[in-house]
């Protein structure tokens, strides 16, 4: 649905040329969501304005759904822009026009009528039922960016673009906005590409996740897969562990599951102490993340392995050479 390949993009700077974007390649494929994260700085604006040229690569190949943009027309681009909606970290709407203006205003633009009752399945489909006629003065952050979304919705786009999204939003607002695209998602068909920098966001909603680092894509995965990689630097930031316990002795492990760990299970099944010392799990559409656990007094360490491996859990990091 979404592919780049070799993508650039330079701009000048005091010191010299910025490499926003330097050689990125990058697949989503289509009905999923995919999500960049990394600093501010890393160049995630410029690559998702690349996508639907907002910003024009110098280099490289954008291709969405099938169709390369770099080597389109002003009018033909104008045509395949309007199967790509946009929504915006400040929401970027008219404070002249009532919710409905503003979600017609990108049916004026791509030229499709505007009819009342579009305008009104769209407001119902994203929760504005009973505000078409508010001004963005009366609403809420989180309302705003539905309309956002609406906007984004009237051509029918088969591909989202998120910028920032859910940055400008607090916590609970940014869970019903994230809950809503993952509706969305599952309701049209959506192909969604969101860049944050809150790893929060891409443990709730997305299914494979880059990290961007000084205009490169470090590491790409699918999230289950990357938190079983021992050493994945991403998977560490969306499920990092944190304990206040340093123990003494004792059989230190890290392990990426993607079940419920049988503790319990594990302690009778090989006569030993399982302490659970730190977690981050996320189990939106399945369980999945990071888990530590001190062990001792287990004998057979090879057979303690291999339980865990039957139980869906991979080793990341081994600490401590005392099991006692």
């Amino acid at each position: 649905m979404i592919e780049l390949s070799g993508v650039s993009k330079t701009f000048p700077g005091r010191r010299g040329p910025v490499h926003a974007v330097d050689s990125v390649d990058l697949s989503v494929p289509k009905g999923t969501i995919h999500g960049v994260v990394g600093q501010s700085g890393a160049g995630k604006s410029t690559l998702i304005r690349c996508v639907n040229m907002l910003e024009r690569p110098d280099a490289g190949s954008v291709q969405v759904s099938g169709q390369e943009l770099t080597t389109l027309s002003p009018a033909a681009l104008r045509t395949a822009r309007r199967h790509i909606g946009m929504i915006f970290q400040h929401f970027n709407l008219l404070s002249s026009r009532t919710v409905a203006g503003n979600i017609a205003l990108s049916m004026e633009l791509a030229g499709i009528p505007a009819r009342p009752d579009r305008i009104e399945e769209l407001a119902e489909i994203v929760g504005l039922h009973g505000r078409l006629h508010e001004h963005p003065s009366r609403l809420s952050g989180g309302q705003k960016q539905r309309v956002g979304i609406a906007r984004a919705l009237a051509t029918n786009p088969a591909v989202l673009l998120a910028d920032e999204a859910t940055s400008a939003l607090d916590p609970a607002t940014t869970d019903q906005v994230l809950a809503l695209l993952r509706r969305l998602n599952a309701q049209l068909g959506l192909t969604i590409l969101l860049i944050t920098h809150e790893m929060g966001v891409v443990r709730n909603i997305c299914q494979s996740a880059s990290l961007m680092e000084n205009g490169r894509l470090v590491e790409s995965g699918v999230v289950a897969d990357l938190v079983g990689h021992p050493g994945s630097v991403l998977a560490e930031r969306l499920f990092p562990l944190v304990t206040e316990e340093s123990p003494d002795h004792g059989w230190m492990l890290d392990l990426a599951i993607t079940s419920p760990l049988p503790v319990g299970d594990l302690s009778l099944r090989h006569r030993c102490e399982v302490t659970l010392l730190a977690g981050s799990v996320e189990q939106r559409g399945g369980t999945r993340g990071r888990v530590r656990i001190l062990v001792r007094g287990v004998s057979d360490r090879e057979a303690f392995l291999d339980d865990l491996k039957r139980v869906g859990a991979v080793v990341n990091h081994s600490h401590g050479g005392d099991s006692a």
